[in-house]
């Protein structure tokens, strides 16, 4: 596969000073909702929402949920994730759920066909919801640190995926025979994905790949030379 190298990168953190988050706020203006500064803050028209518990209906948040594009959970550790914290915002294009630790993945996330971003480190489900594979319009899918098994039989029916995170998926055994259908994937991390095996027949296809992690993962001889 040319053009595909492993490799290993260090995480970045990125910060944002005050002034710029401040600046970013006052343009943003009554398009963004956010909790974490504003308690009980009801939204009318967001497009843009930072809330602080994903139990809560997300009508009870704002009144216009069909107007949210990007929606971040906070400091949620210990709060079990509720589908209707999110599926009533049907054009939603960002979803990030790193603030919900520990959490399983509603089948409602199936609702959400314009969502092209999401972020659901260490979920506890075992095999991903088969619904989604209905977000056609998914580019970006960050599972790292998931309690999955398996993934779904159809997950290569997200053709629009580039980027896909299973790291540190330590239970995670085979990638499905469909997964060679992800041809617009470019960026792969498998790393400490200890106990899978079979990953150079699902990769033979993915000539778009360029970056792929494989470090930590004890079965790939079958990728020598």
């Amino acid at each position: 596969m040319q053009g595909c190298k492993a490799y290993h990168e260090l995480d970045t953190l990125l910060t944002m000073h005050d002034l710029v988050h401040d600046l970013a706020a006052s343009l943003l203006g009554n398009q963004m909702l956010d909790q974490s500064t504003q308690c009980n803050t009801r939204g009318s028209s967001c497009q843009y929402a930072l809330l602080v518990d994903c139990k809560k209906p997300l009508k009870q948040c704002t009144t216009s949920p069909a107007s949210l594009r990007a929606l971040r959970f906070l400091d949620c550790c210990g709060i079990e994730l509720r589908g209707a914290a999110f599926s009533p915002a049907k054009s939603l294009a960002v979803l990030d759920l790193r603030g919900c630790s520990k959490h399983k993945l509603p089948d409602s996330i199936g609702q959400l066909r314009q969502l092209r971003y999401l972020n659901a480190p260490r979920i506890r489900n075992r095999t991903l919801p088969e619904c989604i594979t209905k977000l056609l319009n998914l580019t970006y899918l960050n599972l790292h640190g998931s309690s999955i098994v398996a993934l779904p039989n159809s997950i290569g029916e997200l053709q629009s995926l580039a980027h896909l995170d299973l790291s540190d998926c330590k239970k995670l055994k085979q990638l499905p025979g469909t997964f060679r259908k992800l041809e617009k994937l470019t960026h792969l991390d498998l790393s400490r994905c200890l106990r899978i095996s079979g990953v150079s027949e699902s990769l033979g296809s993915l000539s778009q790949l360029e970056h792929l992690n494989l470090k930590y993962c004890r079965n790939m001889e079958d990728l020598a030379g």
